[in-house]
């Protein structure tokens, strides 16, 4: 047995060593994946070893156990490649998508996710046109097609994958396994468009949810956003009006979604600051004197160019202080 997994192992014949896998930890042989391990022997070499893990993600009728056993006993094997620079997870998303396995992965090396395959594909990019193709597909053909009574639609197995990978790609470094959906896609570095657009219309609900640090989606674009990524300036004031009420609620550094776009550096008008005040009641019926709010914080930034055009474009959020405790703001 441990010769025959050998040579499948040398040929990267992943169907066929991944379906020998199922065969010998099987309940009726009673092989567990420890000692399925050792049919390897201690002594082969780390790409005997790496082909047993890119097979082992391969199809969905291994159990995730053995990828589990593998990562356990050399982890560094979530970063090895086969010979077209393949990871493991390239693998796991290409042959057989599978939540479970994919966050297992994720979890023992994120920046797997960040390796490009000898075509410079990431694992998200693979997963990408999966779902593309996927969802295409179901507009030419029945549903039931591709859905039995107690299964998953193969879009929706899909789309299970997508947030594990989308936490993983968060260049902050802070991975929030428990992110919604929408949150996790829009912090993801270099995120698909077309994946971004759909998750967004399939999660609509997360717009109205606070992630662990208290981010609705509009905190997390309004601290990330940058002009050069959105040339139509859009893409802020589209997700301002998934959820207005998000513009005032503070998270739980006690930041505005207007905080965060000050300190990331919208400096004009035109790049959607306008769009964020807008979102404010009136002056003279807001709770805080935002006048004296934005100034502190522009100034505090250096952000003389925008308080210029501030000052310009409404002059009205500059005209009215703030009275005796309990008053609502009066003229200046």
């Amino acid at each position: 047995m441990g010769d025959y997994l050998f040579e499948l192992a040398l040929q990267e014949n992943w169907e066929g060593l991944a379906t020998r896998l199922k065969e010998v930890t099987s309940s009726d042989t009673l092989m567990e994946p420890s000692t399925l391990l050792e049919t390897f022997g201690p002594d082969e070499p780390l790409t005997q070893q790496s082909s047993l893990l890119h097979a082992s993600v391969c199809l969905p009728t291994v159990p995730v156990s053995i990828v589990e056993t593998i990562l356990q006993k050399a982890p560094s094997l979530a970063l090895s490649r086969d010979t077209f620079g393949r990871t493991p997870l390239h693998v796991a998303v290409c042959h057989a998508p599978r939540a479970d396995v994919v966050r297992t992965l994720v979890r023992e090396a994120a920046h797997s996710a960040l390796q490009q395959d000898d075509t410079l594909m990431r694992p998200i990019d693979n997963l990408s046109q999966s779902i593309l193709m996927s969802e295409e597909r179901s507009k030419y053909y029945d549903r039931h097609y591709h859905e039995h009574s107690n299964q998953k639609t193969t879009s929706q197995h899909l789309w299970d994958c997508v947030q594990p990978l989308a936490v993983a790609l968060d260049p902050s470094g802070d991975y929030d396994w428990e992110s919604p959906m929408v949150h996790a896609c829009l912090r993801a570095n270099n995120f698909p468009y077309a994946l971004l657009e759909r998750a967004m219309k399939r999660y609509g609900d997360d717009f109205g949810k606070a992630d662990q640090q208290g981010n609705h989606p509009l905190h997390i674009v309004a601290g990330i956003y940058s002009p050069d990524d959105d040339p139509e300036e859009q893409f802020l004031t589209s997700i301002a009006n998934r959820y207005p009420k998000a513009a005032r609620i503070t998270n739980q550094q006690g930041k505005l979604a207007l905080d965060l776009a000050i300190q990331a550096g919208l400096r004009g008008w035109s790049t959607g600051l306008a769009e964020l005040l807008e979102l404010y009641p009136a002056p003279e019926n807001f709770s805080m004197p935002v006048s004296t709010h934005l100034l502190g914080l522009a100034s505090s930034q250096g952000r003389t160019t925008m308080l210029f055009e501030m000052l310009r474009n409404q002059p009205e959020f500059f005209s009215y202080r703030s009275g005796r405790s309990g008053d609502k703001m009066k003229p200046g």
